[in-house]
């Protein structure tokens, strides 16, 4: 959000919000991941696979979380890619 805020204001679309005020709530919300890291899957990047699979981000972290239970991890890409096949067979 900061770096899209920042990036408008020196444009005529700025967004009014100060740059204290997204410091303010980017340090907030670190803060309560770090309560929940636990619960976190290991995904820590975007990725733009999501594009391919179109899979929901709950559904992704699951099905990850599952593949490495099963010694799947390193054939992550080619799981994700059966999801896809399977929907659209159903």
């Amino acid at each position: 959000m900061g770096a899209v805020c920042m990036s408008l204001e020196q444009t005529g679309l700025g967004t009014g919000i100060r740059y204290a005020d997204i410091q303010a709530l980017n340090l907030y919300w670190s803060q309560v991941r770090l309560l929940y890291s636990c619960f976190e899957a290991p995904v820590r990047a975007s990725d733009s696979s999501v594009f391919a699979h179109e899979m929901p981000g709950g559904q992704y972290t699951n099905l990850m979380f599952q593949a490495s239970q099963l010694g799947l991890g390193q054939q992550w890409a080619g799981e994700s890619l059966t999801e896809v096949s399977f929907r659209a067979w159903c």
